[in-house]
């Protein structure tokens, strides 16, 4: 392999001293491009230290999410993937097999405002889904202080607990697929169900192991409480003005099945 001799980072310009530069972190050693290098390191070690950053940081969020939040923010960054990068991924993922999975659900016939509110959520899932993390950070940042978390760092914490829930969403969709193959249909109440818990105290874990040092059991649990209640009641109130808003402010707030 064709080394190039260089003194100072061919990214950058800085002095090189040592195998990475100072500056911008880039190897010192670095070589020409042949195709061999390129398919055998370049692609495979890329796609390699993707896949660790990414399963390190799934292990993390299902083992030790709260703690794992904290790691983070007290700057133990190198072996975590972005946590919000990897929550896009797995929502797409989520939403593809999701809309797989419809045909084989019953349908539902809706009039007036109830179909508007159906259209409203399918085609916007998305954002609703992600609007889950300024929400929860919010809540985190008024209810937790004693945490002394900024709004930012609250953010990473409700990144993390919607990634939890939106990776424990993808399994069961996959295994409903898996039950799709053996005509087990029957048995899909039941995962909704398990599903429908794991998603309820999942962010309560979360926070649990971020603010376990902070407060004593009964003042955390009335604060998860009032965490949840705010989270439903600012999901209520921006469901309302969304439907108003898209609706041209005709809303009458009647949904006919």
């Amino acid at each position: 392999m064709e080394h190039l001799e260089h003194k100072n980072c061919l990214n950058c310009g800085e002095k090189l001293v040592g195998k990475f530069c100072v500056e911008c972190g880039q190897k010192a050693d670095t070589h020409r491009i042949s195709a061999k290098h390129f398919l055998l390191h370049d692609l495979l070690h890329g796609f390699w230290h993707l896949d660790k950053g990414i399963f390190y940081t799934l292990k993390q969020t299902f083992t030790r999410p709260g703690y794992a939040a904290l790691d983070y923010i007290s700057g133990k960054r190198i072996r975590f993937y972005n946590v919000f990068y990897l929550t896009l991924i797995t929502l797409g993922l989520n939403l593809l097999i999701s809309h797989f999975l419809e045909q084989y659900e019953p349908t539902v016939e809706l009039e007036g405002d109830g179909e508007i509110i159906y259209n409203f959520i399918n085609n916007n899932i998305k954002y609703i889904i992600l609007c889950f993390i300024p929400l929860f950070a919010l809540n985190g940042f008024m209810i937790f202080r004693r945490t002394k978390l900024n709004y930012a760092e609250h953010m990473i914490i409700g990144g993390i607990a919607l990634l939890g829930c939106i990776v424990a969403a993808l399994f069961f969709n996959l295994l409903s697929l898996a039950l799709i193959r053996f005509h087990e249909t029957k048995f899909w109440s039941y995962i909704d169900d398990v599903e429908n818990i794991v998603h309820l105290c999942f962010p309560a874990w979360v926070y649990f192991q971020v603010t376990r040092r902070k407060y004593k059991i009964p003042g955390f649990v009335w604060r998860i409480l009032l965490f949840y209640f705010l989270f439903i009641l600012e999901l209520i109130i921006a469901f309302v003005l969304g439907i108003i808003i898209v609706n041209d402010g005709n809303f009458e707030g009647k949904i006919y099945m």
